[in-house]
Order: C-alpha cells, then sequence, then structure tokens
C-alpha cells in the first residue's frame, strides 16, 4: 500500500551461499515510485461573483509540490451543483460568476494525476461556500395630475374622470450589484385605462408591465444605478386611496435596510359635473304688466 504522500522506496537483493560471487554490485536493485496526493482545500465566494481557487498548492506529487509540470491539470469530476466551473492553464479552479449559484455550500471534487504515468491518480475536493452579497435596495414614488409637471411625494387632489401619472424610482445603494431585482405596485381600482408611460435606467437592465391592475417590474444594475418607471390611469371611482409600490431582495441578496422597501402616495378623487342653465322670458312687455321668467339647471 502506498503511503499518503512522498515517494515510496522498494529494493530486491540477492545472494549466494554456495557460489563466490564474481561482482556484487549488480546483486541489488531499486526503484522509487512518486506517490501523487490530492489535499482537501476549502474557499468561498460572494453570490454572483466570480472567484479563482489555487488548489494544486497543498498538493504533491513524490513528496513536491504539485504543479503543471509534475502533475496532470486537475479534472473536474463532481461540480457538486455548481455553474460555470473550469480550470485555467495553471491549474487554478476558476468559478465565473452566476446568479444561478445560490448561497449554501458546495463540494467538488477534483482529480490530479502524475504527468508522466497518468494512470497514477488522487482525488480531493473543495468546499466552495457561496456567501449572500449585500445591497441596499430602495424605492420611492411620487405622482401629479396629468402628463405634465412635477412629480409630487405629498397627496394629490383630482377631479374625477382626470389622468393621473405616477412615477417609481428603485434605486441599488449597493455596494453588490443585483440581477433580477422585482419590484411591484398594486394600483386601487379608482384608477382604470392603466399603462406603462416609460420604463428607463442608465446602465441597468429596466422592465415592467401590468397584469391587471398589478404593476411587475425587473432591475438589474451595478451600486448606484436607478430603474424610473412611470405609469397612467385615469381617475374614476371618487374617494381616497392609497397607491404603494414595493421591492423586494432576490435570492443570494440580503438587504440590511428593509425600511426603504416600500413607498406610498395618497390620491384623492373628487366629483366632477358639468352644470348648465338656461333662461327664457317675453322679449316685450306692457307698462305695469306681469313678467314671467323660467330657469333651467341641469347637470350633464
Amino acid at each position: 500500500t502506498a503511503p499518503a504522500s512522498g515517494l515510496l522506496g522498494n529494493t530486491a537483493a540477492v545472494s549466494s551461499t554456495t557460489v563466490s560471487e564474481s561482482s556484487a554490485a549488480n546483486n541489488t536493485a531499486s526503484v522509487s515510485t512518486r506517490v501523487v496526493d490530492a489535499v482537501n482545500d476549502t474557499g468561498a465566494v460572494t453570490f454572483n461573483q466570480g472567484a479563482t481557487f489555487t488548489i494544486l498548492a497543498n498538493d504533491t506529487v513524490g513528496g513536491a509540490a504539485a504543479t503543471t509540470s509534475n502533475a496532470t491539470l486537475p479534472t473536474i469530476t463532481n461540480a457538486g451543483g455548481l455553474t460555470g466551473l473550469s480550470v485555467n492553464a495553471s491549474g487554478q479552479l476558476v468559478l465565473a460568476a452566476s446568479a444561478l449559484n445560490l448561497p449554501g455550500t458546495y463540494t467538488v471534487t477534483y482529480r490530479i494525476c502524475d504527468a508522466t504515468l497518468t494512470t497514477a491518480c488522487d482525488d480531493a475536493t473543495i468546499a466552495i461556500t457561496v456567501t449572500p452579497a449585500a445591497a441596499d435596495l430602495a424605492v420611492t414614488k411620487a405622482q401629479r395630475a396629468g402628463t405634465s409637471g412635477t412629480f409630487q411625494t405629498t397627496a394629490l387632489s383630482v377631479v374625477q374622470g382626470s389622468v393621473v401619472q405616477y412615477q417609481i424610482v428603485v434605486t441599488n445603494n449597493g455596494p453588490s450589484a443585483v440581477t433580477n431585482v422585482p419590484f411591484t405596485d398594486a394600483v386601487p381600482a379608482n384608477l382604470t385605462g392603466l399603462s406603462v408611460v416609460s420604463a428607463t435606467g442608465t446602465g441597468t437592465t429596466c422592465t415592467a408591465s401590468f397584469t391587471g391592475s398589478t404593476l411587475n417590474g425587473s432591475f438589474s444594475g451595478a451600486s448606484g444605478t436607478s430603474c424610473t418607471v412611470t405609469i397612467q390611469g385615469t381617475a374614476t371611482t371618487t374617494g381616497t386611496f392609497t397607491n404603494t409600490a414595493s421591492v423586494t431582495a432576490p435570492s443570494g441578496i440580503t438587504d440590511a435596510t428593509t425600511g426603504n422597501n416600500t413607498a406610498s402616495v395618497n390620491t384623492t378623487v373628487t366629483p366632477a359635473a358639468d352644470l348648465a342653465i338656461d333662461k327664457s322670458g317675453p322679449v316685450a312687455v306692457g307698462s305695469g304688466g306681469t313678467v314671467s321668467y323660467t330657469i333651467r339647471v341641469w347637470n350633464n
């Protein structure tokens, strides 16, 4: 049985008790066998970020540090559930950034072999821990009557039948980049004819659409980027209602500051009426005569 590591030396000898040797120099023969020893490793990476692991650092071939000269390049025999693993020309294990690798610990198995005798191999593992990334996600909401003018975060009063626009801004305050951050806005039934006017962002992915009266959006971007969505509808039902937008950290992201994950505005819709009046009466009357006028008032 080979030792765990190092060199395995073995010597054979021959001798005779009945004859005299003319030369004893060739009565022994030795071989030295290199032991390939792959040693388990550990590593860590932040969610949705890439990393490089020097897995040969503690491996040996014949007692010497394993290199790409005395050992084959490591072969990944079991990725352990990770996506985006490869081995570079220096024998390092490379993990590409991927949102598919959710936080947790993954055990990757690899194999190295002797560079000369490639059937002499050993396996080892590296336990890679993916830790959650941190990002402070925030949302703000503002509103205005009509399709122009300044958006306001304070209460708004509009006349029934008016167009109302809302502006939703989702921001990644960092420090980590985020991918596919979901945000929603369930618009109350007081507004109908809902539509997305625009969805824009600089250096980001920013999309939004309505399913019924609920706005569903997605935002991806580095620290400091934001996604701005403008929606509108027609105020058809009177009363005061609250409209709230919210953003949620996706899997793999820890948002320690959740107090800024929702934003609301209050809108009051007042009744609208088209009142009309007319009046009729005689065009002339005699002196001292009685005059009658007819007045009509109605609501269109």
